[in-house]
């Protein structure tokens, strides 16, 4: 398989893996002793948001990486910088939505985020 479409397969199983995977999330975390619809809604806006979040934290990490290289610690810059405005975005989407847990909700996303971009982040350094 060439490069570019391994890449290409790459992104959009990371895509439905974000959409479905942290929309299952949201809903199953908010769905225990709150309406359908309030955990259907939060599952959504994860769903999208996360989605989003993937596509975007690939280039953002790419971009950053290009620019910190010569720093101290390259390595731990584009996951610092792109989660740093990525999570507070993620927070107040489940804050305007009316989530109703929301640190549960976000938890483990952010903290796979912050894992996803430092692969990114690795792999772009060893290439």
């Amino acid at each position: 398989m060439q490069k570019s479409n391994k890449s290409r397969l790459v992104i959009i199983v990371s895509l439905l893996v974000a959409f479905f995977g942290w929309g299952g999330w949201a809903y199953f975390v908010n769905s225990s002793g709150y309406d359908p619809g309030t955990a259907l809604r939060s599952a959504l806006a994860q769903a999208i948001y996360s989605t989003v979040m993937t596509l975007y934290m690939s280039f953002a990490v790419i971009f950053i990486q290009r620019r910190t290289r010569e720093w101290k610690f390259p390595v731990f810059w584009p996951p610092f910088f792109t989660v740093l405005h990525t999570a507070p975005i993620l927070i107040l989407v489940h804050v305007v939505n009316g989530t109703p847990n929301i640190l549960k909700t976000v938890s483990l996303p952010i903290f796979v985020s912050i894992f996803y971009a430092t692969v990114l982040t690795r792999a772009q350094t060893e290439t």
